[in-house]
């Protein structure tokens, strides 16, 4: 969780202007939806947290993008 979103703010700090915009907009947008799912019981009531990816979302990933996630699913299942 946080040290993830650490690790991905300090990775993106030097990027392209280009992209500063839409990495920022996904951002906000992640962290309303976690509050909406969470509210104020927090993650340990919540029934759903996070949303299913369409097939047409997934295409528009690179393969290192694609990588990160299958790294971020691996934690959220590992035992």
């Amino acid at each position: 969780g946080d040290e993830y979103a650490k690790a991905e703010f300090r990775a993106h700090k030097d990027v392209d202007a280009a992209f500063i915009a839409t990495f920022m907009r996904e951002w906000a947008s992640y962290a309303a939806q976690l509050s909406r799912q969470l509210g104020v019981r927090g993650a340990h009531r919540a029934t759903l947290v996070g949303e299913h990816l369409d097939v047409t979302t997934l295409d528009l990933f690179t393969e290192e993008q694609l990588g990160q996630l299958y790294e971020l699913y691996a934690e959220a299942h590992a035992e």
